[in-house]
């Protein structure tokens, strides 16, 4: 059984609370940890972003998203 992502859940995991405004009046909430951005999809679902705002998958769990935050911090050098 998988664990469903939620706001205290990300707080309790050290994430930090951001907004980035779209414009005056719009802003969107994101979880910032490790060069990484969390924003809820829907429903339990949430996107994964890199510090570039680039989509890098979705996550419905707390398993995965700990698999991409240690890929992300130790990638894979191929020489």
């Amino acid at each position: 059984m998988f664990l469903q992502i939620d706001e205290p859940i990300l707080i309790e995991r050290k994430f930090e609370k951001v907004y980035m405004k779209r414009d005056a009046d719009d802003y969107t909430t994101y979880y910032y940890k490790q060069g990484i951005y969390i924003k809820f999809f829907f429903e339990g679902y949430y996107d994964v972003y890199n510090n570039e705002m680039e989509l890098i998958g979705t996550v419905n769990n707390i398993y995965h998203l700990e698999i991409l935050l240690t890929a992300f911090s130790y990638p894979l050098n191929m020489n």
